[in-house]
């Protein structure tokens, strides 16, 4: 079995994806509750519960190293407004009230991707925004293998045929970021 390299990812993510503009697209504040699927180490959570005032972020992980991370993080920047859950995200969750959902190049590596959007479509949030990193096809230097990956058109498809208004994009050398609005 695979095991996730969470430095490796650091780092590429570091080079590639600059905070700055992800935090400006999501644009984490008040009282926001932001479920990030695929937390992983933390980063995002923790850098967009900082940003909270009233709010907070229930962090999704299946790997109980990804976890560990996650917590560490939180206590090496003080932050308690994260929820920390360990499970897969294919299996049913009960989380009420988030207005955003966040994810951070996990998406094509969901099999239930098509079942976790039905869900989002069913959540009785408005307004409710899900905001996806991911690798743009045909940059084959790094990431996931070509056949996984999810093209934009295919993302748009995937969320537009179910109710979801595509807001805005912005591109990276080797991502793109989708907003996808449920009114």
């Amino acid at each position: 079995m695979h095991q996730f390299d969470y430095e490796h990812v650091a780092e590429l993510r570091e080079k590639l994806i600059p905070y700055r503009k992800v935090e400006e697209f999501v644009n984490p504040h008040g009282t926001d509750v932001i479920l990030d699927i695929g937390a992983g180490d933390g980063f995002y959570s923790v850098n967009f519960a900082e940003k909270l005032n009233g709010g907070k972020v229930i962090s999704l992980e299946i790997d109980k190293r990804g976890t560990d991370l996650l917590k560490r993080r939180m206590n090496e920047h003080s932050v308690s407004n994260v929820e920390v859950v360990q499970q897969d995200a294919c299996d049913e969750f009960h989380f009420d009230g988030y207005n955003k959902a966040f994810f951070s190049n996990t998406f094509h590596d969901i099999p239930c991707r098509d079942d976790l959007v039905e869900r989002f479509a069913a959540v009785n949030e408005e307004n409710l925004e899900i905001i996806l990193i991911e690798f743009k096809k045909g940059t084959l230097d790094l990431g996931p293998p070509e056949h996984i990956r999810i093209s934009e058109e295919e993302l748009m498809n995937k969320f537009t045929s179910r109710g979801f208004r595509f807001v805005e994009r912005m591109e990276f050398s080797h991502h793109y970021i989708h907003k996808y609005v449920k009114d």
